[in-house]
Order: C-alpha cells, then structure tokens, then sequence
C-alpha cells in the first residue's frame, strides 16, 4: 500500500513537471473535448490506463493492440487523424488477424500490463485532465470581478478565491491547502471585503498546523485584491523563509528589508536602496527593527497599508500589574500600526504564556481604529469590556486558564455548575458546537469527534469558522486542487 502511495505520489509530481498546461496552449481547440471524453472514459471504466516508469524500458515508443469484436485481429504502428497527415504525410498502420499475430501481439501487451513496476495511472492526474478540458486564464481583473460577484452574493462559496493558486507549486508540487487553512483564509476575504471593510483576526492555532501558509495566501489575496501594499512583521530569524516560502510554493514575489544593506532584498536577492523605494507590494520587515522607537515604522505607512501580518504576535505584550502594566516597543509599533491599516491578522501558537489578560491584550490591538470588531469600548489607551463580553469576569479577576486543543477553558472549582444563562451568545454557541454541557469547562477529547451542528456557519475557538456541513477531510484524501478550474493570468503583486 505504502508503496502504491509513493508512486502515485511520484505519477503526479511528473504530471505536473510537464507543464500540461504550457502543451494546452498550443494544441488544436478541439483538445479540450478529447480531454473531457477521456476522463469520463476513465472515470467509468470504459478505459484503463497503466504506467511503467523509464526505469523500465526508457521511452516506449511502439504501437500495437489487439482489438474484439467478435473474431480478433491485431495492429502495429499509428496513423495522426489530422488532415495533414491524410493527405501529405507518409503513415503506416499494419493489421494482422492471423492467430499467430494476434497471439504475439496480446503476450507483448500483457507482459507489459503486468510488469511488476506497471501502477495505474494516478486519480490525481486523472482528476487533472477535467481541470485542463475546463481551463482558461482570467485577467486580474476578471478575477476581481468574479470575487466581488461571491462576495456580492453573500460569500457562502467564494468559487474564485483560490484561483490564483490553482498552478502554484503548492498545489502542483505539494498536497495544497487544508480544509482548517481554507476555512481560515475564506474569513478573511470575508472580513476583509464585507460589510466592514476590514479582517481583525487572531490565529491562534498550535505549532504545526500551517499558520505560515494562511497567513502568506491571505497577504496574496488581499494584495490582488487593490493596489496598497501589504506589510507582514516576523521575527528576524524567520524572514528568509517566509520569503522563500512565498516564492516557492506560491510563486508570489515579495521584498524584505535588510537593515545591514539598507534596503529591499526581492525573492531573486536583487537589492533596491531606500526604506521608500519597496519594489514589491508585499513587504517583510523583523518584528525588532519594527519595534524601534522612532518614525522609521511610520514612514512607510503614511499612504496607509492594506494588510498589516505579525506572526509570532505574543511578542508584542505588556509587562507588569494591573494599572502598572506598560506595553513594549513591538505593541506600541502594532497598535499605531493597527490604526492606520484596513486589515490586521496576528498570529501565535500561545496567545497565553502567563495570564488570561495577554490574550485580551492581543485582541485590543485589533480594536485599534475598529471598534465594530471588538465588544470592548477603548478608555485612554484601554479597554474596557462591555457587560456582555465574555472576556469580563475572567480578565477581571485573572483566573488562570487551561489552554488544550486551542480551547480556552476555566479551572475546575466548586463552583463548577456556573450558570450558563447569562453567557454571551456567541460564547454559548461556542460551548454548544464543542458539546459542553451545564457545569463543563474543559472540551477535551471531545473535539476528535465534535457533534455536527446546523448547516452553516460554526464558530469554533482560534477565531476559525468551518464548514459544520461538511466531514474534516485529510489532504492526502480530499481534492488537490481549488474548487475552481480558472486561474489568474497575474498571480504576482509586483
């Protein structure tokens, strides 16, 4: 089984390297029916297609088959069925019914057929050639129209947003997204486009789980989407991979400063001079130069920014007790930066290191210059929850929290049987899609098998909604590809 995986595995990365697209480009319009026929063949049965790697014979060039159809009669060699061939070309097809040909004939196919490297052609690539009999480019601004079409519709079933990645080696190369991490890039689109205008989110999903890739297509998106830059804080140590990672997987060129140069370093190391003079729309700056004292942040915000990223965001924290707590550099950088900027994602595998309130502090940062995104209302320079925010009790009285499987959850007390009434509702619907009764405050294993809610919408913690309709499905099991067969004919944001 392991090893039928890795050649299917290796079927589809040789697919791919072929550029079956490129070939599709110059082929007769008539390809795209072939295409269609043969995959319905395919998927039917009426066809069955075997591949034996170059290791075997190097290049199979020869022709033959043995056709039934009552009596048998076998063929060797082929003739191209275009005019030009008929009436210009010289082509030779040789059929032979004697039961000694016919016999020669099925025993090559059939030492072939079962040759013991022979697998079946892979469902990955099978599944590819209905993408290509359906595929056309979209200009970028096709695509933005199709989006805001979704978008326009209400955004249940955004077709298109994933269309710029539908020939990114991520897809290509690698088993593409998750179902968690389109969920995650769906809301922002969502937040971002809708009726706000604006995505204030927080990714707290654990380590491991791909913050890295949903944080980076939700910058592509959003900068496909208009023409202000995208600014994306990491830590110093981590801006060489989120740049090759862009590159590599999503094709997507991006600039990093580089304070030794003093200047842009693109995806092809090519330096550009002067804070000012970013070549790319996508901009990588360390966490610690951005949380300098000084304007040399601000500078490069004056024009505003579409999308503002901090990945490792618990770095930007507060120090101290109660009213005596002070906020570093990187949170002061964030918050002003939080004003100036339509959108704001922070993410970090530990939005609680000591205490429930760096959490709350995080999510005040969101609230910076949106106050429909928070129920809190800011009071010279804080935050104040409403009666009705779930955050109030807890940061009030700094209960400590268990955080397990992303949930946050109140310690066990005697107390235990809280009244659930009074709750906010959002907070009451959290409980319910994770099965948490009156007096249950820890989820537990209960999320391996969560109950399966209405159709629609289910808020789960990390600030993540999911399709409740639909079963998790693992990536190497669901769909390699976007839902969409179209793709962008500019997925850069140069």
């Amino acid at each position: 089984m392991a090893v039928a995986k890795i050649a299917e595995e290796q079927q589809r990365r040789r697919w791919h390297a072929s550029k079956p697209e490129l070939q599709l480009l110059h082929a007769p319009p008539q390809m795209r029916e072939r295409l269609r026929l043969l995959h319905a063949a395919l998927l039917s049965g009426q066809v069955e297609i075997r591949v034996l790697p170059d290791e075997a014979f190097g290049f199979m060039h020869g022709k033959a088959g043995v056709i039934t159809n009552g009596t048998k009669t076998a063929f060797m060699g082929s003739v191209n069925d275009t005019a030009n061939a008929w009436s210009r070309n010289y082509e030779l097809l040789w059929e032979d019914a004697s039961p000694e040909g016919v016999a020669w004939v099925q025993a090559e196919f059939d030492a072939l057929w079962n040759h013991h490297l022979a697998v079946p052609l892979a469902r990955a690539v099978i599944d590819d050639l209905k993408r290509l009999a359906g595929r056309h480019d979209l200009t970028l601004q096709e695509w933005r129209d199709l989006l805001q079409d979704d978008l326009s519709g209400g955004g249940h079933d955004l077709k298109e947003v994933l269309a710029p990645l539908i020939e990114a080696p991520l897809y290509t190369n690698e088993m593409g997204l998750w179902p968690h991490q389109k969920a995650f890039i769906h809301q922002t689109v969502l937040a971002h486009s809708g009726p706000f205008k604006r995505a204030r989110l927080l990714l707290a999903d654990q380590v491991g789980l791909g913050k890295t890739l949903q944080l980076a297509v939700s910058a592509q998106i959003i900068a496909l989407q208009g023409e202000k830059p995208v600014l994306i804080a990491v830590p110093k140590t981590l801006l060489g991979q989120w740049q090759a990672e862009m590159w590599d997987l999503l094709r997507v060129p991006s600039a990093r400063w580089d304070s030794g140069v003093k200047g842009w370093v693109d995806e092809r190391g090519r330096v550009t001079r002067g804070f000012r003079n970013c070549p790319r729309r996508i901009a990588l700056v360390s966490s610690s130069w951005l949380g300098v004292p000084g304007r040399r942040a601000a500078r490069g915000v004056r024009a505003g920014i579409r999308l503002v990223i901090l990945d490792e965001a618990h770095r930007a924290r507060k120090a101290g007790k109660g009213r005596q707590r002070r906020p570093n550099n990187l949170y002061r950088a964030i918050r002003r930066l939080a004003t100036r900027s339509r959108s704001m994602l922070l993410a970090t595998a530990t939005p609680v290191q000591l205490d429930l309130i760096e959490a709350h502090d995080l999510l005040q940062i969101l609230s910076e210059g949106a106050p429909e995104c928070s129920e809190g209302r800011s009071r010279g320079g804080t935050c104040t929850p409403t009666r009705a925010s779930p955050w109030r009790s807890a940061v009030r009285n700094h209960r400590p929290v268990s955080w397990s499987s992303g949930v946050g959850t109140a310690p066990r007390s005697r107390r235990a049987a809280t009244r659930t009434a009074g709750l906010d509702a959002d907070l009451l619907d959290i409980r319910r899609s994770l099965g948490l009764r009156d007096g249950e405050f820890e989820a537990g294993q209960r999320l391996i098998h969560p109950p399966q809610p209405h159709r629609g919408t289910a808020y789960h913690p990390g600030v993540l909604p999911v399709d409740s309709g639909s079963e998790p499905v693992h990536p190497a099991n669901h769909h390699a590809y976007p839902q969409s067969s179209r793709r962008t004919g500019t997925t850069g944001t140069h």
